[in-house]
């Protein structure tokens, strides 16, 4: 596969089943303050993004969440500006 890539840098991702796929936008500030936009759903056909639905349809409010903790924990951890 790699010859066939050309040996061009990729990125390998594992096929999980997934039930859907969510996204959290983040901005935190040097305080450490964080906001986020609604979380979003994504759609894929093909292995392909096709649609982002803002808000998540259908995503109970405890998921939504625990999306929105974990992308604050990232943020924290890479110290993100």
């Amino acid at each position: 596969a790699w010859q066939d890539l050309q040996r061009v840098p990729c990125v390998l991702e594992q096929l999980l089943p997934l039930r859907a796929e969510l996204s959290v936008l983040v901005a935190r500030g040097a305080d450490g303050q964080l906001v986020h936009y609604p979380v979003q759903q994504n759609l894929h056909r093909g292995g392909i993004l096709a649609v982002t639905e803002v808000p998540a349809p259908d995503v109970p409010a405890e998921v939504q969440a625990r999306a929105v903790a974990a992308a604050r924990q990232v943020a924290e951890a890479l110290a993100y500006v």
